[in-house]
């Protein structure tokens, strides 16, 4: 599955700041899920959060 994290932040205009308190987690946390090295479920879900804008 393509990582589409950074992608989707991006066209929502969202910060990893902002990402990561929408999603209750760090600014790190999502570093990490960026750069591939986060479960591929969790992405998922990530993904689909940005997609119809709802929170986890």
């Amino acid at each position: 599955m393509k990582n589409c994290i950074k992608e989707l932040r991006r066209a929502r205009g969202l910060r990893q700041e902002d990402l990561a308190g929408l999603l209750g987690v760090s600014r790190q946390t999502i570093v990490v899920m960026e750069n591939n090295k986060y479960g591929a479920a969790r992405k998922r879900e990530v993904c689909l959060c940005l997609i119809y804008q709802k929170n986890v």
